[in-house]
């Protein structure tokens, strides 16, 4: 690693201290005033959703990370698909209720995703639909195993 990697890093390193120094002063100064943390202006902004969001967003930017990440999620769909099915299948009661959740949820990711342009869907959005489509997959592939 080289000299001006490791002096970024440092750089970088420093920064989260005191970032981190300052989100413990801020909470402590909340504390001892008596005052409730949700209700207060000073909430960090690294706890605020929007903050959040936007963090994950600049991270997503990169083609390679929305790629791996969509990768990932398109498992994990895959993986959830088998787990509906095989915990949710042994119960039979349950079996409905589980279907129209998934249902809802699927068709209001839908709705979202096509309801924006393609250079407008958040990176969230597009991992969404990801895991989307890897829970359906899941579940056909295990329909077709069930039929034969």
């Amino acid at each position: 690693m080289g000299r001006s990697r490791q002096l970024v890093l440092q750089q970088e390193g420093d920064d989260d201290e005191r970032y981190l120094a300052a989100i413990e002063a801020q909470l402590r100064r909340v504390a001892a005033d008596g005052t409730r943390a949700a209700e207060a202006s000073e909430v960090p902004t690294l706890l605020r959703r929007s903050a959040l969001t936007a963090r994950f967003n600049r991270y997503a930017e990169s083609p390679r990370r929305m790629l791996l990440l969509g990768t990932l999620f398109l498992f994990l769909g895959f993986y959830f698909a088998h787990f509906l099915d095989t915990v949710f299948g042994q119960s039979g009661y349950w079996e409905t209720v589980a279907g129209f959740v998934t249902l809802v949820v699927s068709e209001r990711v839908t709705r979202e995703y096509y309801s924006r342009p393609a250079e407008q869907r958040p990176p969230l959005l597009k991992l969404t639909n990801a895991f989307k489509a890897g829970l359906y997959y899941g579940l056909v592939l295990d329909a077709i195993k069930m039929s034969s």
